[in-house]
């Protein structure tokens, strides 16, 4: 994505176009100074025009970004641009986002703090916390094909690992230590929190058992990070397999992840299922890979729409003559889960989710680019990790607080009382989320700096989307950027100029 001749908005230098053989700009000019930088530029040595045609030099590949292509535009009471020089300006969106990957991180982050505030059944007998699931009861569980968003998770992060890649190769430990250098500090603050917690809350009268139990569940949710290193560690040999043999890898590893279920059912050999822990949650992976690269940008809308119902179909039907039960997130006293290990359900799934974010890309992307949302959605992703560490400590000191301070009794999932009482459960964690927030933050938004290299000032939003797991594995009995797809307006002359500041941050 970015180049050596690329330079942050702070630096940015006045050349001359190169006019080609005819007449023709070939190679795009960079554009002048901003105003407020040229003050910088006063005492440099302009370079000479050129007095030959030369030459047209390459152009180097590099993905379009959302640039904004003010060609022709001049400022009020400034000089019109020499001909053959087309002024650039960065966008006011973030260079190198895509608002669609953007905008699906920042859903799974609303879909996993929302489905984990409701489910929650707690009661407290007076010796022991007793934790249930709401949605086993009745049609809850249809509620999971809609948003466990694990797979979409993962989508976006393939697209970023994927632009990350192709724009800076480097050797695989290199690579894997510079997104681990990330996670640790909120990782770290948030495993030291829980540690003392585990601690500190007995002396401070909770019951022992109701203090084991929040130390317990709520580590769960880093099961994510485990597989997800697993998948940067395998990162750049998918990436060169990728690059040869395009969907067939997707569609072989997809097949494999199939293969080791029917082995695991039919041979009763339940430790088979381990292998898809890598195999299923790498094919919405690799699937963020042909996104950034631009095929699946090209499926046309009647592809997709039949993709999506195949898709909803085949989920149906693995669900009503399989071994799979009908929820997508593992359920207490459930005899299997589809989460754990995970199963194909969940890439019937991934097609379904997938095939309908693509169908309403435009709209979404129209969507992510008012203001409110626009800012929503960056807040979310500069928070991301924070929000996702945090929102079940939240959820648990609102229940701490109900069944031992105030000797509340939680009303049964469903009944009226339950719905009458949702909006003050989700205002008190919500308030108790946005002071952890607060207090936590910092951990997710210091970068260190790389050597050589000055951080920049302004906290943004990570390259990896958060870790979101919708319900994870065996939670609640709780138990049981990446900006990266090509696109631009500017005319096919005109190469995209952004920030290497931005660049560096990521």
């Amino acid at each position: 994505m970015t180049d050596s001749r690329l330079h942050s908005p702070g630096t940015l230098k006045d050349h001359r176009a190169r006019p080609a053989v005819g007449g023709t700009t070939s190679d795009p000019a960079e554009p002048p100074p901003l105003p407020e930088d040229r003050g910088r530029t006063a005492g440099r040595r302009r370079e000479p025009p050129m007095s030959a045609p030369t030459r047209a030099r390459p152009r180097p590949h590099l993905p379009a970004q959302d640039v904004r292509a003010d060609a022709g535009a001049t400022a009020p009471g400034a000089a019109p641009p020499a001909a053959g020089i087309t002024a650039l300006r960065p966008s006011t969106a973030r260079p190198g986002r895509d608002r669609l990957v953007d905008l699906l991180r920042a859903w799974g982050t609303i879909c996993v703090i929302v489905m984990h505030w409701v489910i929650p059944e707690v009661a407290w007998n007076g010796h022991q916390l007793e934790i249930g699931n709401a949605l086993v009861h009745g049609w809850g569980w249809l509620a999971t094909w809609a948003f466990q968003v694990i797979p979409l998770m993962f989508f976006a992060s393939g697209c970023a690992t994927h632009l990350q890649l192709s724009r800076r190769p480097r050797p695989t430990l290199s690579f894997v230590r510079a997104r681990i250098r990330r996670l640790l500090p909120p990782v770290a603050v948030f495993a030291a929190f829980w540690i003392a917690a585990a601690v500190v809350l007995p002396l401070i009268g909770v019951p022992t058992s109701a203090a084991h139990s929040a130390a317990t569940l709520a580590p769960q949710l880093l099961w994510y990070l485990g597989v997800y290193l697993i998948l940067l560690l395998l990162s750049p040999l998918l990436f060169r397999a990728f690059a040869r043999f395009g969907h067939r890898l997707t569609l072989a590893v997809a097949a494999g992840a199939a293969l080791v279920d029917l082995a695991r059912f039919t041979l009763d050999l339940p430790v088979l299922g381990l292998i898809n822990i890598v195999l299923v949650w790498a094919v919405p992976y690799l699937l963020g890979y042909a996104y950034a690269a631009g095929p699946l940008t090209t499926i046309p809308r009647g592809t997709l729409l039949v993709g999506a119902l195949g898709s909803l179909a085949l989920l149906a039907l693995l669900v009503a003559v399989g071994p799979y039960p009908a929820s997508m997130v593992g359920m207490p006293g459930a005899p299997l889960s589809n989460m754990n290990p995970p199963t194909v359900c969940l890439l019937a799934l991934t097609g379904l989710h997938l095939s309908l974010a693509l169908l309403w890309r435009r709209r979404l992307e129209r969507l992510a680019a008012r203001p409110t949302v626009a800012a929503l959605v960056g807040w979310i992703g500069r928070h991301s990790m924070t929000l996702y560490l945090w929102h079940l400590t939240a959820m648990f000191f609102v229940i701490g607080a109900a069944l031992f301070a105030l000797d509340l009794h939680l009303p049964d999932s469903w009944s009226t009382q339950w719905w009458l009482t949702r909006a003050l459960w989700f205002g008190a964690a919500g308030l108790v989320l946005a002071v952890l927030v607060l207090a936590f933050r910092r951990a997710e938004l210091r970068r260190p700096p790389r050597p050589g290299t000055r951080p920049s000032p302004v906290p943004l939003s990570p390259v990896l989307p958060a870790p979101v797991d919708l319900i994870g594995p065996e939670l609640p009995s709780a138990g049981g950027g990446a900006g990266l797809r090509a696109r631009t307006n500017a005319a096919p002359a005109v190469q995209p100029v952004h920030s290497a500041r931005w660049d560096q941050r990521r």
